[in-house]
């Protein structure tokens, strides 16, 4: 793992899926093991 991704999940900032993927398969998590959806009502979705 990036320097900058240790930063980021430091600072609870986005994180590509592509990268938590990768984290996945190399701690042999399944992704809701890592992952938390957070509903916010400033969401633009």
């Amino acid at each position: 793992m990036s320097p900058a991704t240790d930063v980021k999940i430091d600072k609870n900032e986005y994180i590509a899926l592509q990268v938590i993927d990768r984290i996945c398969d190399y701690l042999r998590y399944e992704i809701e093991d890592v992952v938390r959806h957070v509903k916010t009502e400033n969401s633009d979705v």
